[in-house]
């Protein structure tokens, strides 16, 4: 399942990825997806590839409606109602999720990832996930956001956070022509600052008051421990005056096959009623996903156009390929019953470290100091090339980083940036821009 490592080397000779916590570098799947890639040591961390798709960064953002923006949500506000929300997906099981949601008549809220655990970016027209993403709106279930690649918030400088948020924004729009307002943190790692760049980009913080563990109980033994905790949960509980928020992951075998089952009907014998984060919440539905413009009602389409419209380029259910190993070093997918146990929980709880370095299509990795403003500009950059990965220089097809954003320094290894390391000593004039702060 894993592509060999071509070389290895000691951990102070890294300069592509890592395993978390490890200190070789490698490639295949274990070095190079997102979220145990060490981003900070190269640029071949499969987290560092913006999806394709127009730019969301300047679609409107106004906070509407009275779900509070930057703030952190735990309860539902309706009585009697669950919110049932799924992480982490879409993967393997999330077809099979839907099946089941569908068959209880059951509307729920799916907080994505756009590429997380080797499964390729969600809107790539070679997978099945767009074709997943549609039928989860088709099927009325809400969309919302699980970040790009489910970093540790609190350790990412505002720009990667941003470039977290807005690289899911732009593969969930890239499928259904609009981003969601709702997100989840990963880890329900956040601080205020988090919470500040985050209402700043217009999202509801969403946490979760029900956590039935199912990602830390999955086999068929363990498993009944996540029952349990759903017994205790609804056990003499009046729905009349109680809510809840609900969390667990469409990547974990045994929640999507028997927890989601159990929990759904624990839930309608004791009289409450599963919906979704925004219905829960008492929000208008207008009000859970952002479009390019302000016409926010034009820009709406029907379950109908989701489901069929021309930007649905995946394989049609009929067609999808046979779970196998490919080149590229994930999986192409197809459910069944005796897939091998899914690899969530191995690295579920690594710790991505901080950097500060991004770059429009690829995120560079650069010693972890903090952004300056735009310098000196190289007097004959702007007639090169200009970088369409971050490297820069001679060696590099003479590119030049003055296209970047904020990273217009090119450093004497190669690398366009902004820190004292790419703007001074060996910074490289001609690809770039080189000095002192202006």
């Amino acid at each position: 399942m894993v592509a060999a490592a071509l070389t290895l080397a000691p951990a102070a000779q890294m300069t592509s990825a890592a395993l978390p916590r490890g200190i070789w570098c490698g490639t295949g799947y274990l070095y190079c997806s997102a979220p145990a890639c060490q981003l900070e040591y190269g640029p071949y961390c499969d987290a560092n590839r913006r999806p394709d798709g127009p730019d969301t960064e300047y679609w409107p953002r106004p906070h509407v409606g009275d779900v509070p923006y930057g703030k952190a949500i735990f309860h539902c506000k309706k009585p009697g109602t669950i919110a049932l929300t799924f992480d982490d997906g879409p993967w393997k099981y999330t077809e099979e999720l839907l099946d089941v949601l569908e068959e209880y008549g059951v509307k729920a809220t799916f907080f994505l990832t756009g590429r997380n655990l080797g499964k390729g970016a969600i809107n790539d027209p070679a997978t099945d996930w767009p074709r997943l993403i549609h039928r989860m709106k088709a099927d009325g279930h809400q969309i919302a956001s699980h970040t790009w690649s489910h970093q540790r918030l609190p350790k990412l400088s505002k720009t990667l956070l941003r470039q977290q948020m807005i690289y899911n924004e732009i593969a969930i729009a890239d499928i259904l022509g609009f981003f969601p307002t709702y997100m989840r943190p990963p880890y329900s790692a956040s601080n205020e600052d988090v919470d500040k760049w985050l209402a700043d980009l217009g999202y509801h913080v969403t946490y979760f008051d029900l956590d039935t563990e199912g990602y830390l109980h999955d086999s068929e033994d363990e498993i009944e421990i996540s029952k349990s905790i759903v017994d205790k949960a609804f056990d003499d509980k009046d729905s009349e005056v109680s809510q809840y928020l609900h969390i667990e992951h469409d990547t974990v075998y045994e929640t999507v096959s028997t927890l989601v089952g159990y929990t759904i009907d624990a839930l309608y014998h004791t009289g409450f009623t599963p919906v979704t984060v925004g219905e829960c919440l008492n929000d208008p539905e207008e009000n859970w996903y952002r479009w390019p413009d302000e016409a926010r009602e034009e820009r709406k389409r029907s379950v109908v156009e989701l489901g069929q419209g021309p930007s649905f380029v995946g394989p049609t259910k009929q067609s999808r390929p046979a779970f196998n190993q490919t080149s590229s070093g994930f999986e192409k997918f197809h459910y069944r019953r005796n897939l091998p146990r899914h690899i969530f929980s191995k690295i579920r709880s690594t710790h991505p470290k901080s950097h500060t370095f991004v770059n429009r299509s690829h995120v560079t990795a650069q010693p972890s100091l903090h952004l300056r403003a735009p310098v000196f500009n190289g007097s004959l950059s702007h007639h090169l090339p200009p970088t369409n990965d971050g490297r820069c220089g001679p060696v590099f097809r003479n590119a030049t980083c003055s296209n970047q954003k904020t990273e217009k320094c090119c450093s004497k290894f190669g690398w366009c940036g902004s820190t004292e390391g790419h703007c001074f000593a060996g910074c490289q004039e001609m690809f770039g821009h080189c000095g002192q702060d202006t």
